[in-house]
């Protein structure tokens, strides 16, 4: 196998990291769902997570629009952070391991 030094290919050439590649991609894709999904969409079938923060904000303010708000925010942080995760493992793939 040839060597190709300082460079991604040699890293990804060195480890097989395609698999690991592919997973933090699909990773980063559930993340970018999260952010651009409509929140109502999201809750119809959320029971836990920003069903709670819903149910409050409907309940302290009977403003759905402002509930409904409070979930997108959640959902919107919550899809950041999915993203950070996929984009580290991303980076990880590529550390040489030698």
């Amino acid at each position: 196998m040839p060597q190709h030094p300082n460079t991604l290919l040699a890293a990804s050439e060195s480890n097989n990291s395609f698999p690991i590649a592919v997973i933090a991609l699909a990773i980063i894709s559930v993340g970018v769902f999260f952010m651009l999904t409509p929140a109502q969409h999201i809750l119809r079938s959320d029971r836990k997570t920003a069903r709670r923060l819903y149910e409050r904000e409907m309940s302290n303010s009977g403003n759905e629009q402002r509930a409904v708000g409070a979930a997108g925010l959640f959902y919107r942080i919550f899809g950041l952070a999915i993203i950070t995760l996929g984009l580290a493992t991303l980076a990880l793939a590529f550390v040489p391991t030698n």
